[in-house]
């Protein structure tokens, strides 16, 4: 099956093609560190071990909450990168349907290009917070 970036929500789509104009991995980087500063101030009360997301060499923090039937993340990494990857996840998963979120396969990440520019250990990161997003978007669901 191919990737088809129409079949995306609008949010992600939005963050595929950024990513797909930034021509080379210093772009890409500087792109990924831009989402990790639009994060806003999470709360220390929510840096718990529920909310830790496991299998990542930096700490990492995703919270859920629902709002009209909307998944709403907040997140938070002590790594610069691993912090640009859960805002970009934030940014293209906030506002949708926990079913929605659910269904989506994390594919995308190739078609942005960074996958190539991660390293094993952070690919296997961002694969773990997607993860870790649709699990707590399944519990709100």
């Amino acid at each position: 099956m191919s990737f088809s970036i129409e079949s995306l929500p609008p949010n992600l789509a939005k963050i595929v093609q950024r990513f797909q104009r930034a021509t080379d991995q210093k772009r890409r980087y500087e792109q990924l560190i831009w989402y990790g500063t639009k994060l806003k101030e999470f709360p220390e009360a929510d840096k718990v071990p529920e909310n830790k997301v496991a299998g990542c060499v930096s700490q990492v923090y995703v919270t859920a909450t629902l709002e009209e039937g909307k998944v709403t993340y907040q997140g938070e990494s002590d790594s610069q990168l691993t912090k640009g990857l859960v805002g970009l996840l934030i940014e293209g998963l906030n506002g949708l349907t926990p079913k929605e979120i659910v269904q989506l396969a994390p594919d995308f990440i190739q078609e942005t290009g960074l996958n190539v520019s991660l390293t094993p250990s952070r690919a296997n990161g961002f694969y773990n917070i997607f993860k870790t997003m649709q699990k707590k978007a399944l519990e709100l669901g």
